[in-house]
């Protein structure tokens, strides 16, 4: 540069380009994985009242309620009535998550359940399982949409077994 000359010169100019597209390289990979743990943070949270209730509605009425994941309304609310002894019982979940597909799957006799959970935008189902609390929330990746035959059959067993510990 001449004396008296006031700027940058092109090649400095690139460099900076060359740095900045670094960084943002970097923030957007970091922001990606970010934002798949937030959505499964977000499954977990859903799958957990769900299970809640679900245990809850148990200890009332002795048996667990198997939902679909077209049961919850588009406001996150499941409102289901089912009949037990031939008595009709509303089985009502409030504060779901929209963007997340909960179900839960009851062996024949209701006495056993697993809830999964799934946001619409991530690859991964978590899951937990009545039989088996202790071990947590287990989580499976899949492609595509998610439904109650995602989930395993429930028994009286660890019917999570096969799937990886969450986080």
């Amino acid at each position: 540069m001449k004396q008296g000359e006031l700027g940058f010169t092109l090649i400095e100019m690139m460099i900076v380009v060359a740095i900045l597209g670094i960084l943002a390289s970097i923030a957007v990979g970091s922001f990606n994985s970010f934002r798949l743990k937030a959505y499964n943070v977000t499954a977990v949270d859903s799958a957990r009242l769900l299970f809640l209730f679900e245990n809850s509605f148990y200890d009332e009425h002795r048996q667990f309620v198997p939902v679909t994941a077209n049961d919850v309304s588009a406001s996150g609310v499941i409102d289901k009535d089912i009949t037990i002894a031939g008595v009709s019982v509303n089985f009502l979940v409030r504060g779901l998550s929209p963007e997340i597909a909960v179900a839960a799957v009851v062996d024949t006799a209701g006495q056993t359940v697993t809830v999964g959970a799934k946001h619409s935008a991530s690859t991964s189902i978590v899951a937990i399982d009545y039989d088996a609390m202790s071990s947590g929330f287990r989580k499976q990746t899949v492609a595509g949409a998610f439904s109650e035959a995602s989930l395993p059959a429930a028994t009286s067993t660890n019917d999570l077994f096969s799937w990886s510990a969450y986080p």
